[in-house]
């Protein structure tokens, strides 16, 4: 998947250049660049500034200052924040009395350990209860919610998207998808009844009262004349639609920024890109993609292809498991991750670790754990830490020389 343009790289950071593409943009979109950065500004503005994909809000608020204009937080506010905007200024009779606040990541990654922590819930996802066991699995299962979620507007577009999925995979489905469906009605009921709203609520609650208010007549009260969203490339289908809803209710224009054609070694090069929902998914159809082409070219097309595969555990796990079920056999099969996710391979580097930081007292400490004396006797690693403790013991190996440390020392001075 392609990301959006960073377009401070591609100027180097330079306040006049950014200002340059801005402004590029705007013209583009049939706006006058003076114009709208002279509305945008004051304690009043008259116009909006949302940055979206591929934007910054210190990208927009680096051209207004470049041009030597004032203007308030409000002129310079980002997707989340009007939505959020948008909720205060049309209230519903059950909002909280000190408004929604919005659930960030770590918070919502909480929030799925304790639903699955029930047994109500759990014992109908038991997919989802055996990879909890794995390190960065709530992390991911927060990601797959939100890209999930995000990726349809309404419930129609859901299963018309599951249909064509169900055909293109022509095999069994992941077993983790339909625990998804299950787990994330309760994750959003959750959210609501506690007063919070993630981003993919946020969206649909503020498109909701939006699209009332447009079949009410109501007008907008308190936003400006004009609203001006800087987006590259394609937005996610739900943001897409609450931006629409927004452009039923006060003037919207969208401005994006011509990016060149990236430069590819050779013109003979043809780049084929494809979204899925997870990297589960991905994963699995480019294993399908792959013996696809084996079936039509041959086996001799795995000597003249090449997979990279970036040093990231979570893709490599899912992409290797998904080659290994296909029967897709590996050129190389070491793995420069293990390093960072083994444990052997971890209590194998412990000692190297332990000299090479100058005998630090966390390593040592991990150390002497994994050690036949200390791990028989749990009480002579507890007196041992406790001593080092005692000793404010930093790092050096001369810290932990005689009294109730001598068999450290004699440990350490081993290696």
């Amino acid at each position: 998947m392609a990301r959006p343009t960073d377009h401070s790289s591609q100027t180097g950071g330079d306040p006049s250049a950014l200002s340059a593409v801005l402004d590029d943009g705007l013209r583009q979109a049939g706006l006058n660049p003076e114009e709208v950065w002279t509305q945008a500004s004051g304690l009043a503005p008259a116009i909006w500034l949302v940055p979206g994909p591929g934007f910054t809000r210190e990208e927009i608020k680096a051209a207004l200052l470049s041009r030597g204009l004032g203007f308030v937080g409000q002129a310079v506010v980002g997707f989340d924040d009007l939505a959020l905007e948008v909720l205060k200024k049309l209230p519903a009779p059950d909002d909280p009395q000190e408004g929604y606040r919005i659930a960030q990541s770590p918070f919502r990654q909480e929030v799925l350990r304790t639903l699955l922590d029930l047994d109500a819930i759990s014992r109908f996802v038991p997919e989802l209860d055996r990879l909890r066991k794995q390190t960065p699995f709530l992390r991911r299962l927060d990601r797959a919610l939100q890209a999930g979620r995000s990726a349809y507007s309404i419930d129609a577009e859901l299963e018309a998207m599951e249909s064509q999925l169900l055909d293109r995979q022509g095999g069994p489905t992941n077993p983790v998808r339909p625990e998804l469906k299950l787990i994330a009605p309760a994750f959003e009921a959750w959210l609501r009844a506690h007063g919070w709203l993630d981003p993919v609520l946020l969206f649909r609650e503020s498109r909701d009262r939006l699209d009332e208010a447009n079949r009410m007549g109501e007008p907008l009260p308190g936003f400006p004349s004009q609203v001006i969203v800087f987006a590259s490339g394609t937005l996610e289908p739900l943001q897409a639609e609450w931006l629409a809803a927004l452009g039923r209710c006060v003037e919207l224009r969208r401005v994006g920024v011509n990016e060149e054609r990236p430069k590819t070694p050779s013109a003979d090069i043809e780049w084929s890109w494809e979204r899925a929902h997870t990297l589960d998914d991905a994963a699995e159809f480019f294993a399908d993609e792959l013996l696809g082409q084996m079936a039509s070219e041959g086996p001799s097309l795995l000597q003249q292809s090449a997979v990279l595969i970036p040093d990231q555990p979570e893709i490599r796990r899912s992409l290797l498991r998904v080659l290994k079920r296909r029967g897709v056999p590996l050129e190389d099969a070491r793995d420069p991750t293990r390093i960072r996710t083994d444990e052997l391979m971890k209590r194998a580097l412990l000692p190297l670790e332990v000299v090479a930081s100058r005998f630090e007292r966390d390593r040592v400490l991990a150390f002497l754990s994994f050690e036949k004396e200390f791990r028989s006797d749990a009480g002579l690693l507890a007196d041992a830490t406790r001593e080092i403790f005692r000793r404010g013991v930093s790092q050096g190996i001369e810290s932990y020389r005689g009294g109730k440390l001598s068999l450290v020392h004699e440990k350490l001075t081993g290696l």
